[in-house]
């Protein structure tokens, strides 16, 4: 790993750290970097996790053991700031509260404001897709409906439990702490009185007696909770979801946006070069995965001899910096005269460009 230095100039004094790609690797290297030269803030540009569903009952970012313990660390030492890239896809609410847990300010779709700078994170459109099929899936309010984890088939079960009076879930084996406090949480907005959901079994009953909740899991539990649609199956993405920038881009602010993909800095919708964004950090493209004078060979969403993969790059009204990322997930094209790192960015008054 190595540390890659830039200086910009800007209306503000600010040192950044920038991560991306770290794909569930120790990143213990990053971390005492990150320590020893105490930026301002830190940011983290997507694909953190490396999208496996888990072989247990555990969420994805319980099961990949250094995605959590790794934010956790990075929020001790500055404000951190993270976005989704598309090996997020699957990550369901339970794994972001958990994320959030951390001490970290997730940036989905959204932005926060400082008194020095507003920053945001433009979501990868491969969760914005996946969501939206998971949606297509739901009809109505129902048990479970906010959680997005319902198949037509498992949906279909549990109307079934429900007009049988037995507890909703019981049959599919597939809810979680958390997901059960919601499906509790809907049942009584509807206000209506359901037999059988009270838990009458002997083993909900000693878990009432000793103050635990029931939790019922099986072999299904994972393709449940984690189902596999479209956005693996079909290439092809639809645009993410950047209305929310036109309002972003008129904060009077230092503006910094967390955008997993280069590509939608000028080959793609929604065209950042052309905004009035100050700063945008991606990652994604692996550096082109191994390299030859300074050209990458390939990139997802670029393809052969890419443009955008890594170094800073000039817009009409701003900048955007590539991190060749920490970590690689591509394994018949591995890494080669390509080394992993992190970023800082050094931002100062001044002609400096």
């Amino acid at each position: 790993m190595i540390e890659k230095n830039y200086s910009i100039s800007g209306d503000v004094f600010l040192t950044i750290a920038h991560i991306s790609d770290l794909h569930n690797k120790d990143g213990r290297q990053a971390i005492e970097s990150m320590r020893n030269r105490k930026p301002d803030i830190i940011v983290i540009t997507g694909d953190l996790v490396l999208r496996r569903r888990p072989k247990d009952d555990m969420l994805i970012v319980q099961s990949e053991k250094n995605v959590l313990p790794f934010l956790s660390e990075c929020a001790q030492i500055a404000p951190t700031y993270m976005s989704l890239g598309n090996h997020e896809v699957m990550l369901n609410q339970d794994d972001l509260e958990l994320i959030s847990q951390t001490g970290v300010e997730l940036l989905d779709n959204r932005f926060v404001k400082t008194d020095k700078y507003v920053i945001g994170g433009l979501t990868s459109a491969y969760v914005s897709r996946y969501r939206s099929e998971i949606e297509e899936m739901e009809a109505g309010e129902e048990p479970g409906k906010r959680s997005h984890v319902f198949s037509a088939l498992r949906r279909r079960r549990v109307d079934e439990e429900l007009k049988a009076g037995e507890e909703p879930g019981k049959k599919s084996h597939v809810f979680s702490a958390l997901r059960r406090r919601r499906v509790d949480e809907e049942l009584e907005a509807r206000e209506e009185p359901v037999e059988g959901l009270s838990g009458s079994s002997d083993q909900n009953r000693r878990n009432e007696d000793s103050g635990e909740k029931a939790v019922v899991v099986s072999k299904n539990l994972r393709t449940e909770r984690y189902p596999i649609l479209k956005p693996f199956l079909r290439p092809e993405m639809e645009k993410t979801d950047y209305a929310w920038l036109d309002t972003f881009a008129q904060v009077p602010r230092y503006r910094i946006l967390l955008s997993h993909h280069p590509e939608y800095w000028c080959l793609e919708e929604p065209m950042l070069s052309n905004r009035d964004i100050d700063l945008v950090l991606s990652g994604h493209a692996h550096g082109g995965q191994f390299r030859l004078f300074g050209q990458g060979f390939f990139a997802p969403g670029q393809g052969w001899f890419p443009k955008y993969t890594s170094g800073i790059h000039h817009g009409k009204r701003g900048r955007m910096i590539i991190s060749k990322g920490m970590a690689n997930t591509v394994m018949v094209a591995p890494r080669l005269f390509n080394p992993t790192e992190v970023v800082y960015i050094e931002v100062v008054r001044g002609d400096l460009y």
